[in-house]
């Protein structure tokens, strides 16, 4: 019993696997540019990390990132190299490798902007392709995973040092990088019950079954 309650709190898993990061209108549709963490594509790439060493480094298609997501709050960095956007939508995708899948979360927001961002709808691009896929809102269930985006927020900081470059990140390019981070909140919808709940309930259980059991003494 214990075991299975242990499962029920940590069994269940989701990982970021995909990014794409490209200048578009109010709605999510596509207008120009675009950064990916695919790797090996057109786009510049897309670098990511939680506080630490970039996770998904170099080029190719063996550079995509897997980011295990806790129960709880999961801020990751983003960096690439620079070029100018004024409106932008971040697509992810998690627990797929497919490049051709639309985006199970897409969000729009403005450049520089510390407004909460908008829910892309309409029509975005699939990572690394030119096919239009829909757009997502803001929550993705990842099985019993509910997955929320609740911030992003990207910029330019003129002056910073480069720490990229568009297609390998260990010759940064000579312009500062684009910098900026998201945030996904994961609960988990199979939960248990709070300690004193479960104890309150598996206590009225033990009881009930004393009762039956004296009713047929």
């Amino acid at each position: 019993m214990f075991v299975f309650l242990l499962c029920l709190q940590g069994c269940f898993g989701a990982s970021l696997r995909q990014a794409w990061l490209y200048a578009s209108n109010d709605t999510g549709q596509y207008t120009f540019g675009g950064y990916d963490t695919l790797g090996g594509t057109y786009a510049i790439n897309l670098y990511l990390d939680t506080g630490g060493p970039i996770l998904n480094p170099g080029n190719g298609a063996a550079v995509m990132p897997n980011i295990p997501l806790v129960i709880g709050s999961n801020t990751i960095n983003l960096r690439a190299a620079y070029f100018p956007l004024t409106q932008f939508t971040l697509q992810l995708i998690f627990d797929s490798t497919d490049t051709k899948l639309a985006p199970h979360i897409s969000a729009v927001n403005q450049w520089f902007s510390s407004s909460a961002p908008q829910p892309a709808s309409g029509l975005g691009i699939s990572h690394g392709y030119n096919d239009s896929v829909p757009n997502a809102g803001f929550t993705y269930m990842d099985g019993p995973l509910k997955i929320t985006l609740t911030e992003l927020y990207v910029a330019y900081v003129p002056g910073a040092a480069s720490k990229v470059g568009g297609y390998d990140d260990k010759t940064p390019g000579g312009n500062s990088d684009l910098v900026g981070k998201f945030t996904l909140e994961v609960t988990d919808t199979s939960a248990v019950p709070e300690p004193s709940t479960l104890a309150l309930t598996t206590g009225l259980g033990v009881l009930m079954g004393i009762r039956r059991i004296l009713q047929r003494a």
